[in-house]
């Protein structure tokens, strides 16, 4: 059993004004990063010819969150072709082959609860960084159009704390949890399995 923790620093960027480009009242303002990740993973040894090997068996997300903030998931539903879950401990660990698995093609909607109407939640996959539509309650949902190339990829939801974005005096405040996920090709339902 291992636990992979990373402490990330930098500075979010953010040009405040209007979008107007010959604004002359626009302003570029940073907000310094102070982050933390936790992943477990399971590793197994195993025996190949003559050598003893570490195989990846287990893995869970990843939990980024601001040190010293209070913007938090609580959860996340993924809904999909078979799929309809809830996920509430990015950290639970699953076997390999119980990952998310979905169909080629088939879209996904992902609804994140933070439990504050006014954050703003994001969606980043490997090809694209997409905003969720507030639904008002503490909810907010993104639809996902389905993946058609087979193999494994990570996605990642990340809300912000409405301040970090929209107030010039407030400091940087995140939480965002990334999953790995699979297309499979041969649509087997190992979901279940």
């Amino acid at each position: 059993f291992v636990t992979v923790r990373k402490h990330i620093t930098g500075k979010l960027q953010i040009l405040a004004g209007s979008a107007d480009s010959t604004d002359t009242t626009r302003t570029q303002l940073e907000k310094p990063i102070d982050d933390s990740s936790v992943r477990k993973l399971v590793l197994a040894r195993v025996a190949l010819r003559d050598t003893i090997r570490w195989r990846l068996v287990g893995t869970s997300g990843v939990n980024v969150h601001t040190n010293g903030g209070s913007t938090a998931i609580a959860s996340l539903r993924i809904q999909s072709a078979g799929i309809d879950t809830t996920i509430t401990d990015p950290l639970e660990l699953h076997r390999l082959r119980r990952i998310l698995i979905f169909q080629p093609g088939a879209p996904v909607t992902i609804t994140a609860a933070t439990g504050r109407n006014d954050d703003v939640v994001l969606f980043y996959g490997h090809d694209m960084r997409r905003r969720f539509v507030n639904n008002g309650d503490g909810t907010y949902t993104f639809n996902i159009p389905g993946e058609r190339f087979p193999g494994l990829r990570h996605f990642g939801v990340d809300a912000l704390s409405r301040g970090t974005l929209f107030d010039d005096a407030a400091a940087y405040d995140s939480n965002a949890w990334v999953f790995p996920f699979a297309v499979d090709p041969g649509m087997r339902d190992i979901n279940r399995r």
